[in-house]
């Protein structure tokens, strides 16, 4: 599977964890949209992801936590919408991926982000972001270790 598909797993209204297959390379819009338990989703290392959709995690209500991986070259706009205990968002890679500005819109609880110097400054629609932790490529492995 390179691919998860158009709403593939939307309104699954008890799913509470996913964890994504290494080979999986995008998740398509809307593909967990409305996953109103999903409150984990599990990346491997060594994944091959380098995309997410349009609304893909949109209304995914009780997501925690989101680790972006270092490759990951597209995330489409309102991904993480509504995405209300999202409090914690992170990401690694090296290249500014395209993002639209509206990534994190209506993410009240946001409040922090630990990702590479070229976010900082940028709060992709979430107005209470008060904490953006720059990391250079010398601290990256320190800190995965401290997240």
């Amino acid at each position: 599977v390179k691919s998860i598909g158009d709403k593939a797993f939307s309104s699954c209204l008890l799913m509470e964890l996913f964890s994504l297959p290494f080979l999986v390379k995008h998740i398509e819009k809307f593909t967990f949209c409305g996953c109103l338990k999903l409150s984990s989703f599990i990346i491997p290392d060594d994944t091959s992801l380098i995309s997410i959709g349009f609304y893909a995690f949109g209304y995914c209500f009780k997501l925690k936590s989101f680790i972006i991986p270092k490759d990951i070259d597209y995330i489409g706009k309102l991904a993480f919408h509504q995405c209300r205990e999202l409090y914690n968002f992170s990401f690694y890679g090296i290249e500014e991926p395209q993002i639209h500005k509206s990534l994190f819109y209506q993410c009240d609880i946001l409040n922090e982000m630990h990702v590479t110097k070229w976010y900082q400054g940028k709060s992709f629609g979430c107005i209470n972001i008060k904490f953006i932790h720059a990391i250079n490529q010398t601290n990256l492995n320190k800190a995965r270790i401290c997240l």
